[in-house]
């Protein structure tokens, strides 16, 4: 009950009742709470960080392997889609090319 009263104190102090505050519980909680990745919960329970230091902890580092490589992979996806030089790299892979647009 300590640890909660205390991340409790250090993020009212932290933020001002709102969404930044709202979303920060909601993730503390979910965290602690998933049964499939016990390190968060193990982290703070075991002392290795104060309760304020684990508020402050971007909790995507201690999120599950397989969450990290999903989050990775997505990352990777957006990027690729998002490339401007596309046409530049089909030029150099066909060099009659002319390209994507025709007047």
């Amino acid at each position: 009950m300590d640890v909660a009263l205390r991340i409790e104190n250090y993020l009212d102090t932290k933020f001002k009742p709102g969404k930044e505050y709202q979303d920060k519980i909601r993730s503390i909680i979910y965290n602690i709470n998933d049964k499939v990745n016990i390190q968060p919960a193990f982290v703070l329970l075991s002392k290795q960080v104060t309760p304020e230091e684990f508020a402050e902890l971007d909790l995507r580092t201690l999120a599950h392997e397989e969450i990290q490589n999903e989050r990775k992979k997505a990352f990777e996806d957006v990027y690729l889609s998002q490339r401007t030089d596309l046409e530049r790299e089909q030029v150099v892979q066909d060099p009659s090319y002319q390209g994507m647009f025709r007047c």
